[in-house]
């Protein structure tokens, strides 16, 4: 991944240009604006008076005002633009698009093999942040994930600016601070001295990022659905969403940056951009077996699929109403733990929790449930759900639970969903119970 300032998906971007269908039919053009942001996306404000421009097409290309060649992949339907009736007819509109490639015309056929990403929070992920000088500097690989499709590489890169006989000024070497500055400054200097020409690159920062090189060439899409699908596992690593951020696919030597409309809440962009902290995240790296459980997630995706969405698009905004969905889903999703353990039916609902669940989380929900109900933990949630779920059902436990005891009983059981899908991608028993541990 290159030194140069990125495109990143955390940010928000509007660009001028020209744009037309093909590399070699320029001079069916027309005027328009790209812009994009978290929330609304990617959106072609246009403008259009050449009449031979179809009203349909896959995919657009662009000069944007910075000078950069651009690829607009859609598709794009003019035909619901607003007519100018005058001397020149001209439509106009917006049109929003689904992904933004810039340094490079792309047409549909091409396919791509290798990209660099990294995704919101990865460096907290790793280590922690303003502890940089604490990492050594590492070439080649420090992980090596591998895939029935795909192969993932984690990589350092390291930020700084040249010095050459400057050098020796980094080295105070004051009278009272010992050998060890006076040595190495002398030493700095006798080298600088000997090699006056060369110069050394002087740190300034430290990041990890993601190198993905497919087995068989692939459409911008379809690596954006891998690279979503790998995002999405660390939203569960960090009980957050995680976005997307820098993506940059190398292609005939070029480096091309690629933004996603990702239509993301208000919300949902607060928690994702809230501050984390390393050694307070649910798991980080030194927890997990990435080799191990990223070609495991892969595998399982679809499966879990449901679980993982709900952290990516998290609000940490509950109504009575959101409350209620989660217990419903989250309970049925017990049955279905329950079954892939190959636990007694008739206990359905309570295995999963004495299986995954830690004695803080059994006992904090055992005492949110005793508010209405002296049955077992499994029948009262079983109990719970059949009131919520059916119109004709007696609520006699709905009505004696408030809003923050329905939020804190789908949050439990939800902890217990995830423990699953953790236990399941190949993560330890012991660290999952300090993830709840995290989490209550």
């Amino acid at each position: 991944m290159s030194s140069k300032k990125k495109l990143s998906s955390y940010e928000s971007y509007e660009y001028f240009g020209e744009f037309f269908l093909a590399e070699d039919s320029y001079e069916v053009k027309f005027a328009g604006k790209v812009s994009f942001s978290p929330e609304n996306g990617l959106v072609l404000t246009y403008s259009i008076s050449d009449s031979r421009l179809p009203r349909e097409a896959e995919r657009l290309f662009a000069i944007l005002d910075n000078g950069k060649k651009c690829t607009l992949i859609g598709p794009f339907d003019f035909s619901g633009g607003t007519m100018r009736f005058g001397s020149i007819n001209t439509k106009f509109g917006r049109h929003g698009f689904q992904h933004l490639l810039v340094g490079d015309f792309i047409d549909k056929d091409t396919k791509l093999e290798k990209c660099h990403f990294t995704f919101g929070h990865m460096q907290d992920f790793f280590f922690n942040k303003g502890h940089e000088l604490f990492v050594a500097f590492k070439d080649g690989n420090l992980h090596e994930i591998r895939s029935k499709e795909f192969q993932l590489n984690v990589k350092h890169v390291a930020f700084g600016h040249n010095v050459d006989s400057n050098l020796r000024n980094v080295i105070v070497p004051e009278i009272d601070s010992g050998d060890l500055a006076r040595e190495l400054h002398d030493s700095i200097v006798e080298l600088t001295n000997k090699y006056p020409k060369q110069s050394v690159l002087l740190r300034k920062s430290l990041e990890y990022y993601f190198e993905y090189s497919t087995n068989s060439a692939k459409s911008v899409e379809n690596i954006y659905d891998d690279l979503y699908k790998i995002s999405s596992l660390f939203s569960v690593f960090m009980f957050k969403p995680i976005l997307l951020d820098v993506v940059e696919f190398i292609y005939n030597q070029n480096r091309i940056q690629l933004l996603s409309s990702q239509f993301v809440e208000s919300r949902t962009l607060e928690v994702a951009t809230s501050k984390s902290n390393h050694f307070h995240l649910p798991i980080n790296n030194k927890k997990v077996s990435l080799e191990e459980v990223v070609p495991n997630w892969l595998q399982h995706y679809e499966e879990f699929r449901v679980i993982s969405t709900t952290l990516m698009f998290e609000t940490n905004f509950r109504t009575l109403h959101s409350a209620y969905s989660d217990i419903v889903l989250y309970i049925t999703q017990l049955e279905s733990i329950n079954h892939s353990l190959g636990m007694s039916k008739d206990t359905r609902f309570e295995n999963p929790i004495r299986h995954y669940g830690c004695t803080k989380l059994i006992n904090n929900l055992e005492v949110l449930l005793a508010k209405a109900s002296k049955d077992s933990v499994g029948k009262s949630l079983s109990t719970v759900r059949n009131e919520i779920a059916h119109l004709t059902q007696s609520k006699k436990m709905m009505n004696k639970l408030n809003l923050s005891e329905y939020v804190e009983i789908g949050h439990l059981l939800r902890l217990i969903a995830i423990s699953h899908l953790l236990a399941t991608v190949g993560v330890e028993l012991q660290v999952i119970h300090e993830y709840q541990d995290r989490l209550l």
